[in-house]
């Protein structure tokens, strides 16, 4: 269908438009340069009328020879007829297009509607999507809380974990000094369990030796306590012999003095028997300081000899624990 006011000047620009890009202006490509507007009819006849021209104005160069005259129209008709066949060509091609097309544009109308319907169902389907979303979200947010709460409680039981580990590695290390520290004891208690049984193994070899030597020494002294017990029985009797002669002397010095009062001829025997008086007094003080020296030695003996039995019954006392040891 021609557009309204389509004329000849219309189509030459359209021509002349295509031939400067190289195109041949067949009726279909100038009719698609116009715009898809104009009868092909016009714009055909058109065409034929500007190609006239064209040879007319060729006809009328002065300086053209006929030769090159009927070349040039010999050309132009072949030019002519080439491109009207692959105008023809083209709008073969173009109508087979056309209806390849017609049938897309109906599968792709097609398609719409059913992607239109495939849409609708999307919406349903991203409106529960969404609203499942917004669910994922919330208990998204939840868990992310739980998480962080789990996240600070693994935190505090990482701390924990790594204050118990500090705890137990000083244990150990307490564990470790007080096991060194018993087995060295044990050691040591060993080692004094070892000198302790020498030295009461030594103490009871000694103590048996000072037992036997104060045995031997009770022994002694009882014997020597026994001589002074005799001795002193006989310095007792000896003692009390010279009191009894004492006794008789000054009984007789008694007598003695009366005699000599009454008769100085007695003098010389009175002088004779004080002197035997003092003769024996002198004796007699000397036994008595015989006596009082025997009896501090019997005391002496007496005290060692108590000693000595409460010594020997320490001795004896200690080595009977020795032996239940």
């Amino acid at each position: 269908m021609a557009r309204a006011g389509l004329n000849k000047f219309n189509v030459q620009q359209a021509r002349d438009t295509l031939l400067a890009r190289g195109i041949n202006p067949s009726v279909d490509a100038v009719r698609v340069e116009l715009g898809n507007t104009g009868s092909k009819t016009t714009i055909h006849r058109y065409l034929k009328e500007l190609d006239a021209e064209d040879a007319t104005q060729l006809g009328d160069e002065a300086l053209l020879s006929n030769v090159l005259k009927d070349m040039i129209g010999r050309m132009a008709a072949t030019l002519r007829d080439e491109a009207l066949q692959r105008a023809e060509e083209a709008n073969h091609t173009w109508q087979t297009e056309k209806v390849q097309l017609t049938a897309q544009l109906s599968a792709a109308q097609t398609r719409l509607k059913e992607l239109g319907a495939d849409n609708t169902a999307l919406a349903i389907r991203l409106e529960r999507e969404y609203a499942a979303h917004d669910e994922t979200k919330t208990r998204l947010q939840h868990a992310e809380l739980r998480a962080e709460r789990f996240d600070q409680q693994v935190k505090g039981l990482e701390q924990q974990l790594d204050d118990n580990q500090k705890h137990r590695a000083s244990l150990e290390e307490k564990h470790r000094h007080a096991r060194d520290a018993l087995e060295h004891f044990r050691t040591a208690a060993q080692e004094q369990r070892e000198q302790e049984q020498l030295r009461h193994d030594t103490q009871v070899q000694q103590l048996q030796t000072e037992l036997l030597h104060l045995n031997q020494t009770l022994i002694v002294k009882q014997s020597e306590l026994t001589q002074l017990n005799r001795d002193n029985a006989s310095l007792v009797g000896e003692v009390g012999e010279h009191r009894k002669q004492m006794k008789q002397l000054e009984k007789q010095l008694s007598e003695k003095s009366k005699q000599a009062e009454l008769a100085s001829e007695t003098h010389a025997k009175l002088l004779a028997v004080t002197e035997e008086k003092t003769a024996i007094d002198i004796e007699l003080q000397s036994l008595a300081e015989a006596l009082e020296v025997e009896s501090g030695k019997a005391r002496g003996l007496e005290l060692s000899l108590a000693k000595l039995q409460t010594e020997l019954d320490v001795k004896n006392t200690l080595l009977e624990k020795l032996s239940i040891r």
